[in-house]
């Protein structure tokens, strides 16, 4: 069935429909409004409404099996080593046809030719991706680099607080909705799940995230964002697996979006890191206080080449995330998200009995 806008047509039509189905393209009108309602009868969508061709495309899906990502090793983390470090990471990989598209071509963002590529990792669809089109997973699984990582960026554009709160078996919705991206994850060797929530830190939002923690096995950890802003000032949320570990949901810290000139912790590639290398120096003279662990949502749309200084032009993406690293002072680490996510379980366990 095809739709188009928002209002009482579509919201009996999403009722109607089974839940967990996707829903494919993209709407009208506001992003939140249309993607909420989704949400809220227990879907999700694919933004793949600029994607070609996808018959064709799919034909072959079943006959070519998708390759396992690889992430760097916890044997391999020097745990010894007591620098600040930090993560960039870009969003909207929940956008279907973008990673389809110039993604993996373009030089902002995962087709850069950098010789020594500046650490940063990218939300992404693995699942949508490696069922619709299995040859560009492969492309990027082939193309990835050591010093980045991989984030299946909700299984699909969803609320985890708001999914499936119209209809009365929620709980029983999301489990099975977490059943079905574990298989995925299995497969695909994904070790982080991240997603953007209306409520980062409402009760629902930590029902869906208990559900994802003992559904999907081998987490390493999550990361959240809140719809608008995205950071949310670094702050962890700990939730048990099925193996009674704990393991961890990270705000962002900081964000590097353009415009948004009201949040102190949200601003250029020279600005957010001069908020890095302060919260690092700080620490460095309190040395009871450990040393920030962190990471940073880059914008994916947002250009900063009418106010940033570079000769990498345009100042979006990558770039930007690169401008950003090179300014960091000595004593801060740019590492990939999944290297973080050890670090701050690590750093957990130290004070905790449950490892």
């Amino acid at each position: 069935m095809l739709y188009y806008g928002t209002g009482h047509f579509s919201e009996q039509i999403l009722e109607w429909v089974t839940p967990l189905s996707p829903i494919l393209g993209w709407n009208y009108g506001n992003e939140d409004e249309y993607t909420g309602a989704i949400t809220r009868w227990g879907h999700y969508n694919t933004a793949s409404n600029w994607c070609r061709n996808l018959p064709i495309i799919m034909a072959a899906s079943d006959k070519m099996p998708p390759l396992p990502i690889h992430e760097v090793k916890k044997e391999d983390i020097d745990f010894n080593d007591n620098s600040a470090f930090h993560s960039f990471v870009i969003s909207d990989g929940d956008n279907m046809q973008w990673t389809m598209g110039e993604f993996l071509d373009s030089p902002l963002y995962y087709g850069n030719k950098d010789e020594n590529r500046s650490p940063v990792s990218w939300t992404l669809c693995p699942i949508n991706l490696s069922v619709v089109s299995t040859s560009t997973w492969n492309r990027f699984v082939t193309m990835k680099k050591d010093n980045s990582s991989v984030i299946e960026y909700g299984g699909g554009y969803q609320y985890p607080d708001e999914f499936a709160k119209n209809r009365p078996n929620r709980e029983e919705l999301l489990i099975e909705f977490a059943r079905r991206m574990n298989w995925h994850f299995k497969k695909l060797n994904i070790k982080i799940f991240g997603f953007i929530c209306k409520d980062v830190f409402s009760k629902e939002a930590r029902q869906a995230y208990e559900i994802y923690a003992r559904e999907i096995e081998g987490l390493t950890g999550m990361v959240a964002i809140q719809y608008s802003p995205y950071n949310m000032g670094g702050d962890i949320i700990w939730v048990k697996n099925n193996k009674n570990i704990e393991i961890p949901i990270v705000t962002a810290k900081f964000s590097i979006w353009s415009g948004l000139f009201d949040n102190p912790l949200c601003g250029g590639p020279d600005y957010i890191a001069a908020l890095i290398n302060r919260d690092a120096a700080k620490a460095a003279k309190l040395k009871e206080k450990k040393n920030p662990l962190s990471w940073t949502i880059i914008h994916a749309w947002s250009d900063f080449s009418k106010t940033a200084h570079s000769t990498d032009l345009p100042i979006k993406g990558y770039n930007a995330s690169k401008i950003s690293d090179q300014l960091l002072s000595p004593q801060v680490k740019n590492i990939s998200l999944h290297e973080l996510l050890w670090r701050i379980r690590e750093r957990h366990y130290e004070h905790s009995t449950i490892h």
